[in-house]
């Protein structure tokens, strides 16, 4: 059950991009679903079997295994980074005092714990950078797939519930809440656990709404730029200056082009995302950038020719790292 074919959580967003993309293509701009609409529930249809062939097996030795916790659990059910325990207490910590049953790891507390992640990335971090397609479209979806992908679904909670066992067995966690145990590749789907509805996927549209929501309440998430050598010296770049004047901080929620600037901005970032993962990267880019274009084409969007990457040079956290336009450990678990 060797999961070498699967890349870490730094490629799990590029790695469902191209499906993601081509759903919400054809979905369109007026199917994204509004937040708190019911999805429904179908007990059939979204209960996930981890018997049989995908019974959850420990990894060996030679299995490789990433930061993201999704699809470590996935590669040990036959579906082909160890955890920072004090950043995993903090997070459990948004729950304390509250029952498991009660318990929901939702968007309001995610959301808020990513802001108080970066508060401290920007207080700890010299060489924090948070850059125009990692910082802005993959890190927040560290936090948005944790909800989306993990909550448990039932006819009580059909928009989903991510409960702290629920949470725990994702992340290899056991014990209990005063003495957690991590235990590393042990990642783990739980029994009696319901996907979404197949009526509701969580398609690329349907995850700006999430990214918007979150930026309407926390601007600094869309801000680009980084810590310059030392803690709290972020200097934030004008998205003007660096994406040719198409694009401006100001008008950045307006209309399409948050969703025309994400997308731009994975083409000019795909080189680096794809080069340490396929052999043959003119294939993948050409194949990445045909979705993409497909996309855009829908969109109405400016024409973006290029990003300035050299505006990005003062960052030592950029310069010292350039693969998929790093950022810090801010938005790793």
């Amino acid at each position: 059950m060797c999961a070498a074919g699967l890349a870490g959580s730094a490629l799990a967003f590029p790695a469902i991009m191209e499906e993601a993309l081509e759903k919400g293509r054809k979905a369109g701009k007026d199917a994204k679903r509004a937040l708190g609409v019911n999805p429904g529930f179908d007990a059939a249809s979204q209960l996930i079997d981890v018997h049989g062939s995908h019974a959850w097996q420990a990894p060996c030795t030679k299995d490789l295994r990433g930061p993201c916790p999704g699809l470590n659990a996935l590669a040990n059910h036959g579906n082909n980074y160890l955890i920072q325990m004090s950043q995993w207490k903090d997070l459990y910590s948004t729950q304390a005092g509250v029952s498991d049953a009660e318990s929901n790891f939702d968007l309001g507390v995610l959301t808020s714990f990513r802001a108080k992640r970066l508060q401290q990335s920007l207080d700890n971090n010299p060489y924090f950078f948070n850059g125009p397609f990692s910082g802005i479209a993959v890190q927040p979806a560290a936090y948005t797939f944790m909800y989306r992908f993990m909550a448990n679904h039932s006819a009580e909670n059909p928009a989903g519930q991510l409960t702290k066992s629920v949470l725990k067995s994702f992340f290899a966690i056991t014990g209990t809440d005063d003495n957690p145990v991590y235990t590393p590749g042990y990642k783990k789907i739980p029994e009696n656990w319901y996907r979404r509805s197949k009526t509701d996927e969580y398609s690329i549209p349907f995850f700006l709404d999430d990214l918007i929501a979150a930026a309407i309440t926390y601007p600094q998430f869309l801000s680009v730029g980084g810590n310059t050598g030392t803690t709290n010296s972020f200097t934030g770049l004008d998205i003007t200056n660096f994406a040719g004047g198409v694009y401006s901080t100001s008008t950045l929620l307006q209309g399409n082009n948050l969703q025309c600037f994400v997308f731009q901005a994975a083409q000019q970032a795909a080189p680096d995302l794809v080069k340490n993962v396929f052999s043959d990267v003119t294939s993948a880019l050409i194949r990445l950038n045909n979705v993409i274009d497909n996309v855009l084409s829908g969109l109405g969007c400016p024409q973006l020719k290029s990003i300035d990457q050299s505006q990005f040079s003062k960052f030592p956290g950029y310069t010292g790292n350039k693969t998929c336009w790093k950022i810090s450990a801010e938005g790793k678990m």
